[in-house]
């Protein structure tokens, strides 16, 4: 403690002795005080004003006088808050105050030269005129430091085309202005070709025809409309992005959409034309430059069948009797005979699995 106290104490004279030193400069008039800034003024008042009611309260602590409700609470409170108000300030104000700073060790270095009758250029100077050399040096970082100097020289920008242009006519001779040359990439074959095959692909993958082998191979379960329609499923994506965009606004906006004359028609025979199951099958027209006309005609035939079996699939009860009844050209009788028949099979058949389970 002792060793603290007696620090503070050698720290406290040599803050004496500096701050006799500095008045002694002002009173004979070698630091001038005149034109100052008055924020930095009110900054270091404060802060003088700050430490002084700090020693105070330091004082009152060590001979035990009451604290609540004395003024010097008060003004450290007040004291306080005014040098936190002022720190946003001073970073705002930082970059003016450097530069005038700056701008009184510029003057004051210029007046040494001039007393001294040394130049600028540190190189030029005498070797034995120190003083001339340190200033030129702080004149360089404080240039480096100040970011105006790092603004660009218009002298130096390039030259506007249009004055180019101007000394051409004048001379009488046209010369084409000088511009960045850029490679031209030539649009071969391959790459349109490649372009091509793209869009046949694309154009294949949106057809009904693959929309519905995707449907049937697919492990997914497959949409339905809530209509029931199976048509309707069958749009292309062109129509259902386009039915979903005005459904979507529809929701949206809790109003109906009027279809104009153009977009019924287009509907109906869009509906009309899915209602036939063979009226699509020049889908993959756009795949003809993709297949060989063999592979192409097998695909046709194994698709034909694939519709007549989906056809069947999707047929009632009743429409199977009819078409077996057609196809064997049987007699009434000798029909209900066989269908009952055929009836007393299938259920034997379903009640021996489910003895064979349990």
């Amino acid at each position: 403690m002792d060793k603290k106290l007696d620090t503070v104490s050698q720290q406290a004279d040599q803050v004496r002795e500096l701050i006799d030193r500095l008045r002694e400069r002002v009173a004979e008039g070698e630091l001038s005080t005149a034109s100052g800034l008055s924020f930095l003024e009110v900054k270091h008042h404060t802060m003088l004003s700050y430490l002084s009611n700090l020693s105070f309260l330091t004082l009152l602590k060590l001979h035990g006088r009451q604290l609540q409700g004395h003024q010097v609470v008060k003004n450290l409170v007040e004291d306080r808050t005014v040098l936190e108000k002022m720190k946003p300030l001073e970073q705002r104000l930082k970059y003016q105050i450097d530069k005038l700073l700056q701008t009184a060790i510029t003057s004051s270095e210029s007046s040494i030269r001039e007393q001294l009758g040394t130049t600028d250029d540190p190189e030029k100077a005498p070797v034995s005129d120190d003083r001339a050399k340190l200033a030129a040096a702080m004149l360089s970082e404080d240039a480096l430091a100040d970011p105006s100097a790092f603004k660009p020289n218009p002298s130096q920008l390039a030259k506007d085309v249009r004055e180019e242009d101007l000394a051409a006519m004048e001379s009488g001779v046209y010369r084409a202005p000088k511009q960045t040359p850029v490679h031209y990439e030539e649009d071969n074959a391959v790459s349109q070709r490649e372009r091509t095959e793209q869009r046949m692909m694309e154009r294949a993958a949106r057809s009904r025809l693959v929309q519905d082998l995707m449907t049937e191979y697919d492990d997914r379960p497959e949409t339905s409309t809530a209509s029931g329609n199976p048509s309707v499923g069958l749009q292309d994506s062109r129509m259902e992005r386009l039915a979903n965009e005005r459904a979507r606004y529809e929701e949206e906006n809790f109003t109906r959409l009027a279809m104009n004359k153009k977009e019924r028609k287009g509907l109906r025979k869009k509906l009309t034309d899915l209602d036939d199951e063979f009226a699509h099958l020049n889908d993959f027209a756009g795949m003809a430059g993709l297949r060989k006309s063999a592979e192409l005609s097998e695909s046709k035939a194994a698709i034909l069948d694939r519709i007549q079996q989906r056809k069947r699939d999707n047929e009632s009860m009743a429409e199977k009797v009819m078409r077996r009844r057609k196809r064997r050209n049987d007699s009434d009788d000798e029909f209900v005979a066989r269908e009952m028949s055929r009836n007393h099979k299938t259920k034997f058949k379903k009640a021996s699995r489910r003895v064979a389970k349990r």
